[in-house]
């Protein structure tokens, strides 16, 4: 049964401060390279061991296990036998919790800023069945502005914005319906949520009769101030990555050139070695011309004689 808190269980469903990650590793004979530990109710990684496939896959301590080969466990029982249950020589595939202890880090402050909104929603590994759709609800207590990033592994994927409509005494919808709709393999951007209420995001495979797909999500509901600090920051790194790599691309061609002038250097130097050879050359052959005619003139004078 359930043993952890509610934070650990939101971290699990995907809606507490978390980062999910997605490896594969092999069982040996001597297991998987980890332990873990049932402290908190979970299947929490204790201790990774130094020369297993665990360490540089990426396990680190303090991980949650959320899923074994596609399937979602709760508790550390579970994982356990879940584990044991695979014979050893065969590939086993992990979707990782990892928890941010501490917050966003601010070395990389758009993350932090987005991160630092009214509420966030991050999934790397969502199977979505053909015919599917995810939908998460937004609450907003104001106006605010839902920040997205929905990238299919393959295929494309539809996003879709729109106010949770209730109804009337009359049972008439209430509500304005659909604020976006966005089919594409990679969908980013924004959306205004004009007013405070109830909004389904979904992220849609409904028109896919045939396919399954994976695909990672992640939504961050800003205030409008905080939206336009993210943008402005977002802004500023996108700058500074242009301003290092136009720099690098600065230097680069500055070596470039600097090579191409050797070159030309090189080639000027050879251009005139070759202009004195063709200059002593002509003046051979016109000397040689003259030497031949006064020969031939010699040589017809005593053939007439």
């Amino acid at each position: 049964g359930w043993l952890g808190d509610l934070d650990i269980y939101r971290t699990l469903m995907g809606t507490g401060n978390h980062v999910s990650i997605q490896m594969t590793l092999m069982k040996t004979g001597a297991g998987l390279g980890f332990d873990l530990s049932n402290n908190e109710g979970v299947a929490e990684v204790s201790t990774v061991l130094p020369d297993s496939a665990a360490g540089p896959a990426g396990l680190k301590s303090g991980d949650l296990i959320r899923q074994i080969d596609g399937k979602t466990y709760f508790t550390c029982e579970a994982v356990v036998e879940a584990i044991r249950g695979h014979p050893p020589g065969k590939m086993m595939s992990f979707v990782i919790v990892r928890r941010e202890v501490g917050g966003p880090s601010m070395s990389d402050p758009t993350e932090a800023l987005f991160r630092q909104g009214l509420a966030h929603w991050c999934d790397e590994s969502l199977l979505l069945n053909a015919g599917a759709q995810h939908i998460i609800t937004v609450d907003t207590p104001a106006a605010a502005v839902l920040q997205f990033e929905v990238i299919a592994h393959n295929y494309d994927i539809g996003v879709k914005v729109g106010e949770k409509l209730g109804v009337d005494d009359n049972h008439e919808a209430l509500g304005r319906g659909m604020l976006l709709r966005m089919r594409e393999r990679e969908c980013r951007g924004h959306i205004p949520l004009p007013h405070a209420g109830s909004f389904d995001v979904v992220v849609d495979n409904s028109f896919s009769f045939v396919r399954s797909k994976r695909v990672s999500y992640t939504f961050a509901l800003l205030t409008e101030s905080q939206h336009e600090e993210l943008s402005r920051a977002q802004r500023l790194s996108q700058l500074k990555n242009e301003v290092g790599e136009r720099s690098r691309l600065s230097v680069d061609l500055g070596h470039n050139i600097i090579e191409q002038e050797n070159q030309l250097l090189r080639l000027r130097q050879q251009l005139g070695s070759l202009e004195a050879a063709l200059s002593t050359a002509r003046l051979e052959k016109r000397e040689n011309d003259r030497l031949l005619a006064k020969a031939e003139a010699e040589q017809t004078k005593l053939q007439n004689s």
